[in-house]
């Protein structure tokens, strides 16, 4: 009877984790200037703090000035401290990194147009996503550092397009957030090197404006995952546990050495249809 009692406090209690982490994120006496954050445009967000400094992009930045970069950065980092903290206090840890029911996956396809480099790009023409060749290049398939931006998969639904879905890799690892959409969390492309200097022993963090848009978006446990799934988690610490293809990739040289590279080091092959329904 008092394991029953506790499982349902338990319940009650994870009910309330969105209501909580927006108590504690709106109804506060530390000043936020939310408003000025809701002019920004969502792209602000991908760049780091020191490139967007040097590139504020258009009017919704220029009126900008450096102290209000870091003021904002200072609310990307307590968003993202504070989802982490509501998380750990309802116990969900587990339902996030333990739950067979959600997969995490990295898609190769996101930016569409791959260049002769085999880097795909962004509107920048500025290197964002690897092809498979230079994402095991520059990554490990364990305890990676930089966090990466996944599509989450719930019960095999996912905010993902029919075209994201095509090609890619599952990821595990820690769960730092959480979304219902695109996020647009900063980008490994968008730093300079005065980020990469200061980020170096952490690995680069992916963090997204704190707008009211984006607030609303954060999901904290299952009651907040829409009915067509999820959108953008970030994982820190993370590994390689599987690869995805779809018809569309066909047989090539690539596909048949990632094969062969899957197969040499236990990463397990999934075709598209088995990951999402």
């Amino acid at each position: 009877m008092k394991a029953l009692r506790r499982i349902i406090r338990q319940l009650i209690l994870e009910s309330l984790a969105k209501d909580t982490f927006d108590e504690a994120w709106f109804n506060t006496e530390e000043e936020r200037p939310q408003q000025q954050w809701d002019t920004l445009r969502m792209m602000a967000g991908t760049f780091h703090k020191d490139k967007l400094k040097q590139n504020k992009l258009d009017n919704q930045v220029t009126h900008l000035s450096d102290e209000d970069i870091d003021t904002l950065f200072d609310a990307k980092r307590d968003v993202k401290r504070l989802w982490n903290e509501t998380i750990d206090k309802f116990n969900l840890r587990d339902f996030w990194e333990n739950n067979y029911d959600i997969v995490y996956f990295h898609s190769l396809t996101y930016y569409k147009g791959t260049s002769e480099s085999g880097l795909q790009q962004d509107m920048n023409d500025e290197p964002m996503n690897l092809s498979v060749r230079n994402f095991l290049e520059k990554y490990k398939i364990r305890d990676n550092k930089d966090e990466m931006s996944t599509f989450g998969v719930y019960k095999g639904k996912s905010d993902a397009g029919k075209g994201d879905r095509e090609h890619g890799f599952i990821l595990k690892g820690r769960v730092t957030l959480a979304t219902k959409f695109d996020a647009f969390t900063e980008s490994r492309s968008k730093g300079a090197p005065s980020d990469m200097e200061r980020h170096k022993s952490s690995g680069m963090p992916k963090r997204m404006l704190p707008n009211s848009e984006n607030i609303n978006r954060l999901v904290f446990d299952e009651d907040d995952i829409p009915s067509r799934g999820l959108g953008e988690c970030i994982l820190d610490n993370w590994s390689i546990v599987g690869y995805v293809v779809g018809d569309s990739i066909g047989n090539n040289y690539e596909y048949d050495m990632t094969l062969k590279w899957c197969d040499e080091n236990g990463i397990k092959v999934w075709y598209t249809p088995e990951i999402f329904s």
